[in-house]
């Protein structure tokens, strides 16, 4: 039977918090998986791409489930969910095909840009700023 390493136990520590930030926040767990798996998976084996590719695999079921413990008055119409989810699914599709044409070092660029946007946004709205 294969040990049980810390490694491992660092690594299900932070799916576990990816979980709970997705659950609370509805997003950011993807964020979570991809910084553990970039510090987890050697790089000599593992490129950029096949960590975001795993992490955004990861996020599917944490969302999902995420989504069923919510009560049901709060889940969107079938209108509402198929008004983003196709037009998302649309853009996935493309963001995949693009991501294969550029280099790594510009998504994980483009990735960290996005965070520090999203992370100042949320930070001037707390603090009433439009």
């Amino acid at each position: 039977m294969k040990k049980f390493s810390s490694v491992s136990l660092v690594f299900s520590l932070f799916a576990i918090a990816a979980g709970v930030v997705n659950g609370l926040l509805g997003t950011g767990g993807g964020i979570l998986l991809t910084y553990a798996l970039a510090k987890a998976l050697p790089r000599t084996k593992y490129s950029p791409k096949d960590v975001f590719v795993c992490s955004m695999t990861a996020v599917i079921p944490i969302s999902v489930f995420s989504l069923f413990t919510y009560p049901p008055e709060m889940s969107p119409s079938l209108t509402v969910l198929l008004g983003i989810v196709l037009p998302a699914a649309a853009g996935g599709i493309f963001g995949a095909v693009l991501s294969e044409k550029l280099k790594s070092v510009i998504v994980e660029k483009a990735f960290a840009l996005l965070i520090v946007y999203a992370g100042v946004r949320m930070l001037i709205r707390i603090g009433g700023i439009k």
